[in-house]
């Protein structure tokens, strides 16, 4: 028998010194579905059936962890990114055992498959995987049971390889799974792949007869790009064909990875607005690498030139994005040959956005390009607060960015925009740096509804006389804070146990302020330390932000809390306890602030030593404190 090719299911992935660190990785914050409480390709139709033309909301989903339990995986992050495989690593072995036992008989419930394979990572022993079964091990015994799989499991690890095999199934079924899957970027590079290997009546995008000469390298006298011969305002006639339109339904990683594959020997068929526009409009957190794509293949002068002869605001947007993200991708290397040339169409992108509706995406643009700084200061011809891509505009310029980004600044738009998670940080992101305190209602309602760390940093920005009494409806209730207290305490009792049991070894190093280790943290019941799912990640991230700003109320109340805070079990909550002693009046300062600041300072927590020391200098408590010959 010959081996299965494993090129049909070759997961391209991407360096990962091409994008910041904050692309891969997001703070850890709830998520509305548990482990085999539902399917997730169920998870997605439900989405789907309510909004067929929406990007997935990945809140419903279980996260995707990393080792680090402060944050998680953007969906398809891990995929795009991973290392290189352990050749010592044999695990790929229990894959091929369970399709034979599939096979033969001996798994015969796609539950039994799934729990073989839900903690076998795909990506790492993909290949190995194909290249160790043959073709006749793959039955239609043997698809169907993968279909099944892919269809009903609740691991991210089962869908894929629920793909992988079922896609060989001649059941037609399969290709609407697929078109199902495609949507969550976890799924995105695999049912692609998929698709591609099925054929399906797809094919390789249009046949080359059927291609318009507009943005056809091969047309002769034309240009990545090059837009002759269209009417005004009309998009490429391939863009509604597959695979372009997959583009539309696909976000994040999933897109970077769409856009890989059909820049890949795909430059020629037509699209390439689609490319450029939906990849900077859902790129998301993927969109420096997605614009380094773009860079190699298309140049961004000659379409801006169409952007212009065709009134194409949209592309406009989008090319203006592009040039940022680009930017960031690159270090904001002005020297570079391709920002050389970019640059100098500044002028001409912004005076097509001139005329535009006001909307989300023209304020996200120009926010991006640095427009939201202090617009007195470049008044006064200050530019030393220029963020982003500002630092390549010259003064005119920036102050353009600046005036359009004053003229679109709707407050009933960022308003509803709020209720959106999708824009949710840009909103508030604006609305921080522009101090729009005729928001502060919708703000405070958002704090309350889905309170976040950024949300409370922006209520505090545009506070007004409320804000003291929006924070501490914002506390965790008695029942929240017994709880944390239990936590700490068992949590202690059980790091303490593990140490006398454990192997004599190195003293724990100076920065180790983490959380106790998973195999030292208690289990809560009812999850009560947290409301959300039982994440106390994300409840301790918003406790602290609320109490780092406790101390601007200046009262006895506030001390209460910072003393509470301040022997939470978490170094988080503890060192911003510290940061909020520094807005208190120096008479509240009593021996419970005191004390534990001797304690921070005697401890070996680092980021705590350094948070007590800088709080003991701002509020002269050196001598006081017997620190004066440090």
């Amino acid at each position: 028998m010959a081996p299965i090719a494993s090129e049909l299911f070759r997961i391209r992935t991407f360096h990962s010194d091409m994008v910041p660190t904050s692309d891969i990785y997001h703070p850890a914050g709830r998520s509305g579905a548990e482990a085999g409480t539902a399917s997730l390709a169920s998870l997605i139709a439900t989405q789907v059936e309510h909004a067929p033309d929406a990007l997935l909301d990945y809140s419903p989903f279980p996260p995707i962890v990393s080792n680090d339990p402060a944050y998680h995986l953007h969906p398809g992050a891990r995929d795009a990114f991973r290392g290189e495989s352990d050749p010592d690593d044999e695990t790929w072995r229990d894959v091929a055992e369970a399709v034979l036992a599939v096979r033969d008989g001996r798994i015969t419930l796609w539950q039994e498959l799934e729990k073989t394979l839900s903690d076998v990572d795909t990506a790492s022993h993909l290949e190995r995987t194909l290249n160790g079964l043959d073709t006749g091990d793959l039955t239609p015994q043997v698809t169907g049971m993968f279909v099944q799989l892919a269809r009903n499991a609740t691991s991210y690890n089962g869908v894929k390889w629920g793909i992988v095999f079922g896609a060989l199934d001649e059941d037609a079924s399969v290709d609407e799974l697929l078109m199902l899957l495609i949507r969550h970027a976890e799924f995105t590079p695999y049912a692609f792949a998929a698709m591609e290997a099925r054929g399906g009546g797809h094919g390789d995008a249009v046949a080359e007869e059927d291609q318009p000469d507009a943005g056809n390298h091969d047309a002769e006298g034309s240009e990545p790009g090059d837009a002759a011969g269209m009417e005004a305002g009309q998009a490429p006639a391939g863009d509604d064909l597959y695979p372009f339109s997959l583009l539309r339904i696909t976000g994040g990683w999933g897109i970077a990875q769409l856009v890989r594959s059909l820049l890949e020997g795909r430059v020629d068929a037509p699209g390439w607005r689609s490319l450029v526009i939906l990849g900077m409009r859902n790129g998301g957190p993927a969109r420096t690498t997605i614009a380094t794509l773009l860079d190699t293949s298309f140049d961004p002068r000659s379409l801006v030139e169409d952007a212009l002869a065709e009134n194409d605001r949209e592309l406009a947007v989008a090319i203006l994005r592009w040039l940022v993200a680009s930017a960031f991708a690159n270090n904001f290397n002005h020297q570079s040959a391709w920002a050389a040339g970019v640059w100098t169409q500044i002028d001409s992108v912004l005076a097509l956005i001139q005329g535009m509706t006001p909307s989300i995406e023209t304020m996200e643009a120009l926010y991006a390009l640095g427009g939201t700084s202090d617009i007195a200061a470049i008044d006064a011809g200050d530019l030393s607060g220029a963020r982003g891509g500002a630092q390549f505009l010259t003064e005119d310029q920036l102050e353009t960015a600046v005036n359009l980004m004053g003229e679109r600044i709707a407050s009933e738009l960022l308003g509803e925009v709020l209720a959106d998670p999708e824009h949710r940080v840009i909103a508030l992101s604006i609305i921080n740096d522009l101090h729009l305190g005729e928001l502060y209602p919708a703000v405070a309602a958002l704090c309350r509804a889905d309170p976040s760390t950024l949300a409370i940093t922006t209520l505090m920005a545009i506070g007004d006389e409320d804000t003291a009494g929006t924070l501490l409806e914002l506390l965790p209730d008695p029942d929240e804070l017994a709880a944390r207290a239990a936590y700490g305490l068992e949590a202690e009792a059980k790091r303490a146990e593990a140490a006398e049991t454990a192997p004599e070894s190195e003293p724990d190093g100076f920065f180790d302020d983490a959380e106790p280790a998973d195999d030292v943290q208690p289990e809560l019941e009812g999850a009560a330390i947290d409301g959300y799912d039982g994440r106390r990640y994300e409840r301790t991230t918003i406790y602290g932000a609320i109490i780092t700003n406790i101390g601007t109320l200046g009262n006895e109340e506030a001390r209460r809390w910072i003393v509470t805070a301040g022997t939470d079990y978490h170094p988080f909550v503890r060192s911003a306890a510290l940061m909020a002693m520094r807005d208190l009046p120096l008479e509240l300062i009593d021996e419970e602030c005191r004390e534990l600041l001797r304690n921070a300072l005697e401890g070996t927590e680092m980021s705590l030593w350094i948070t007590a020391d800088e709080t003991v200098q701002v509020l002269g408590l050196e001598d006081e404190l017997g620190l004066e010959n440090r």
